[in-house]
């Protein structure tokens, strides 16, 4: 599911 992505996302370091 893309709910459990979803947090893993955003433990991620991202350069915007």
């Amino acid at each position: 599911d893309v709910a459990i992505l979803i947090p893993i996302l955003s433990s991620m370091p991202k350069d915007e």
